[in-house]
């Protein structure tokens, strides 16, 4: 949801990859107001150059100066293209993806009404663009519980995909992962499980490198498994995951330590202590890493906590018991 053109991602990826954020910030801040100086000025240049410094702001959190700066870039468009341009349409994606960030769901789905109105509009109602505009409205509905809706939408995107993609593009599988997770909240579990396994074998067959979602993938249905009780196909997946995401340079390191955890749960139901407990604490580092009140924290302290009591280390179990007990307070 938050995609920029390529030229802008690379320009962006340049700068953060050989400074730090605040860095970052600065020189993206220089090429603005020197843009807004510029006799004349390039309103194009100016809006891209906004967009820019609204990514560089969403990567430090600061998603209340990221949105204002998209609505600028917005406003710019809008006067130079008009209403209707996808180039405006564009910008709504990436304003709907600052106020998810910002927790407002219905904000974001107002605007996403929107880009699919104009990408139908512009491209016509079989378009890739038009599925991508379908499948955010769709996660925007399945985060707010509107489970039917979502299902709807992902369908239709799906269909538009298979039909200008075909079956096996990696858009197609990650269609059908979204409705994979709408089967498995529904209890359609025969259904689940085929889908993941269909997004599995198209993002396996992505020539290399492999598919950046693999692994996503990967974790949520081990996890599937897990909770069906198939510990032994599920350890598996889970292997496979960790194995992807820590030989990965920009792998998502809360996805590692969720899977890391998962993983410590199922040796723990399984009574495998021994390998549970190093899985938890690296889980544990992992997360405090990203963010010290990461709520997943506190359900891995409590089980840490019992695998530490199962082993004769009362004073340790209580030491994690009152951490957690911390977090939980904080978080009320």
């Amino acid at each position: 949801m938050t995609e920029l053109p390529s030229s802008n991602r690379v320009l962006v990826a340049l700068v953060l990859l050989f400074a730090a954020l605040s860095t970052a910030s600065a020189v993206l801040l220089w090429a603005l107001e020197n843009q807004e100086t510029e006799a004349g000025g390039d309103p194009p240049e100016l809006a891209e150059t906004l967009r820019n410094q609204a990514l560089a702001h969403h990567e430090q959190g600061q998603n209340e100066e990221a949105e204002k700066l998209l609505r600028r870039a917005l406003a710019i468009d809008e006067a130079e293209l008009g209403p209707d341009h996808l180039d405006v349409a564009d910008d709504l994606n990436r304003l709907a993806a600052a106020r998810v960030a910002l927790g407002d769901i219905a904000g974001a789905d107002l605007l996403l009404e929107r880009v699919l109105e104009i990408r139908q509009k512009v491209l016509g109602p079989e378009h890739p663009e038009v599925a991508g505009a379908l499948s955010n409205l769709g996660v925007v509905a399945f985060e707010s519980g509107r489970i039917v809706e979502a299902r709807r939408l992902y369908e239709r995107a799906l269909e538009i995909d298979e039909k200008a993609l075909g079956p096996d593009d990696p858009v197609v599988a990650a269609d059908l992962y979204k409705l994979a997770l709408v089967a498995d909240l529904q209890g359609r579990n025969r259904k689940a499980e085929e889908l993941f396994r269909r997004v599995i074998e198209i993002f396996d067959s992505t020539p290399e490198p492999l598919h950046p979602d693999l692994e996503e993938s990967l974790a949520t249905f081990a996890y599937f498994l897990h909770r069906s009780g198939r510990w032994q196909a599920a350890e598996k997946l889970y292997q496979r995951a960790i194995e992807i995401l820590e030989t990965t340079t920009d792998s998502d390191p809360l996805l590692l330590a969720t899977t890391l955890r998962h993983l410590a749960m199922l040796y723990q139901k399984q009574e495998r202590l021994g390998e549970a407990e190093p899985l938890y604490r690296r889980a544990l580092s992992l997360f405090e890493q990203v963010d010290p009140y990461e709520p997943e924290i506190v359900p891995l302290l409590w089980s840490l906590s019992d695998l530490l009591e199962c082993t004769d280390r009362p004073t340790e179990a209580a030491e994690l018991e009152s951490r957690a007990k911390a977090l939980r307070s904080r978080s009320d």
